[in-house]
């Protein structure tokens, strides 16, 4: 089982609530393509991206489901996934990794890469 955090909107209350469960499979299985946000509060990218993040929720909210997993409680099984750096972001459609984003970016590109994600219906996967 993995942790998640529920679309949270600070930090702090992404970590108080930490403690609902999910599997990675199931999150998968959504019907919604997703933006699946890898965070450690410890990790100053994290704290850059939470707010880009958050407006990508208001933009795209309706369209896209948005989670966040916390690295520290995921830890194992993340790196089993091959992803080692924090933050990252998982772009996931009809049950694959469209994208995987390794680091910070602008909210620019990430709104490029969501629309890319809507309107494209081939997967690549991408590190």
């Amino acid at each position: 089982m993995i942790k998640l955090g529920k679309k949270k909107r600070t930090m702090n209350k992404m970590k108080k609530k930490n403690s609902e469960t999910s599997t990675f499979k199931d999150l998968l299985n959504s019907s919604k393509p997703m933006l699946i946000e890898v965070k450690a509060d410890w990790c100053g990218g994290s704290h850059i991206i939470a707010p880009i993040i958050q407006k990508i929720e208001q933009d795209f909210g309706n369209r896209v489901m948005i989670e966040r997993i916390d690295y520290e409680s995921n830890k194992s099984f993340l790196m089993d996934c091959g992803i080692e750096n924090v933050p990252s972001i998982m772009l996931v459609k009809d049950g694959k990794i469209y994208k995987l984003i390794n680091g910070t970016l602008s909210k620019r590109n990430l709104e490029k890469l969501i629309d890319e994600l809507l309107n494209n219906n081939n997967h690549k996967s991408n590190n």
